[in-house]
């Protein structure tokens, strides 16, 4: 399983960056900020009132509303899909159910290419989830999300290159 995490790219699944802000130490204050507030059960709220006061202290111009919402939602969605990755890699999982499914949530704020993988389904181990394991494309604001299911419960070209079955508009991930 390491071996497909290291395919994956653990600093894809890592990676942290503020917008409009090149201060490596504010940037990593403001992820230690979110990572606390995360545990603690802070809300977003929370986590505004912290990077103003980060901002602030660093004499820098306070972010925007909407920059605070997207490095938080984003954040937590990602949390949540590094989470479920690494349990549906769990061996036990993987033997009971081998195939991923890739869903949206079916919004009109669905990007056009997230919404054209909404039901592919390859095996866990496809070289394809390298290309488009939420968040997809890098995105931020991505709000998909991967399942794993029993091969009985997959489409029927589950098994086939997940590459080779990719829609076009999904060429540039």
């Amino acid at each position: 399983q390491k071996a497909f995490v290291d395919k994956i790219g653990y600093d894809k699944l890592q990676a942290f960056t503020v917008s409009g802000v090149s201060d490596v130490k504010l940037i990593d204050n403001i992820q230690q900020a979110l990572l606390d507030i995360m545990q603690s059960g802070g809300t977003q709220s929370d986590f505004a009132k912290a990077v103003d006061a980060l901002t602030s202290d660093a004499g820098v111009s306070s972010l925007l509303d909407t920059q605070i919402n997207t490095i938080f939602q984003t954040n937590v969605q990602t949390a949540y899909s590094n989470g479920r990755f690494a349990q549906m890699l769990d061996p036990a999982v993987t033997t009971a159910l081998p195939i991923w499914q890739y869903h949206t949530v079916e919004d009109s704020h669905v990007r056009p290419a997230h919404a054209a993988l909404d039901g592919f389904a390859a095996p866990y181990n496809d070289a394809v989830w390298r290309r488009i394991y939420p968040p997809a494309d890098g995105q931020y604001g991505c709000r998909c999300s991967v399942s794993a299911m029993a091969p009985s419960d997959a489409p029927d070209d589950a098994m086939l290159p997940g590459i080779s079955r990719l829609p076009s508009v999904v060429a540039g991930f």
